[in-house]
């Protein structure tokens, strides 16, 4: 049994089997790992809200921990005596700690290029000289992530995707769609619902984490 450091008291605070858990983590098992994350989402969502600037959103920077932490279980070797908590905590920090130092050297570094005597020129793209220009990668992930859109609404039906659409999209009311299209609220209600299963499950959306460790992993070391 071990103990979950609780890295905003500085000591550990919760006695649950973290090894186990990580033990089935590393033999794959997908619930075991909602477990683990949401677990440690306290010290997450914290470290990401203080560390949103390096990534541009919460959102984002959620995602690089919920990576790190992963990274650092499937690295352990089980049969070693380590405070596995300890370590996670230790990582997640290491890999915001290197990010936002290469962020403010590049930040830094842009800085001094970009600052120009008048008249002076700078071997900066065109797209970092104008602010409303759109860089290569970012049109290159626009599109990216358009196409996977069309991916997830062809999972539809027709009813659904127009329906959803309204709803989503034009930002309708109920109401609004009833009328207009001639269906009770509720059979409106329950397509919506149908399609954004169908779109959440595409994007491997479906299902909440657990807010505790499940049973099975109960009373086992």
């Amino acid at each position: 049994m071990l103990k979950v450091f609780c890295p905003i008291r500085r000591q550990h605070c919760m006695t649950i089997p973290v090894r186990q858990c990580i033990r089935q983590v590393q033999m794959g098992d997908v619930d075991a790992i909602a477990d683990i994350c949401q677990l440690y989402n306290p010290f997450i969502q914290s470290m990401a809200r203080k560390y949103s600037y390096v990534y541009g959103s919460i959102h984002d920077a959620r995602s690089v921990a919920t990576t790190a932490l992963i990274e650092c279980i499937y690295s352990y070797d089980l049969a070693d005596n380590v405070d596995v908590p300890l370590a996670i905590v230790r990582r997640v920090r290491k890999q915001f700690g290197d990010d936002a130092y290469r962020y403010k050297q590049e930040q830094s570094l842009l800085e001094k290029n970009v600052y120009c005597p008048e008249g002076g020129t700078t071997d900066l793209p065109d797209y970092l000289e104008d602010q409303n220009a759109v860089c290569p990668m970012g049109r290159v992930i626009e599109m990216e992530e358009k196409e996977e859109l069309q991916r997830a609404l062809d999972t539809l039906d027709e009813k659904e995707r127009r329906l959803v659409c309204l709803r989503h999209k034009e930002a309708w009311t109920f109401r609004s769609i009833s009328e207009e299209h001639g269906i009770p609220i509720p059979s409106i209600q329950t397509v919506i619902n149908r399609g954004v299963r169908k779109l959440r499950s595409h994007y491997g959306l479906d299902g909440d984490a657990p807010k505790k460790i499940p049973k099975k992993y109960r009373g086992k070391k």
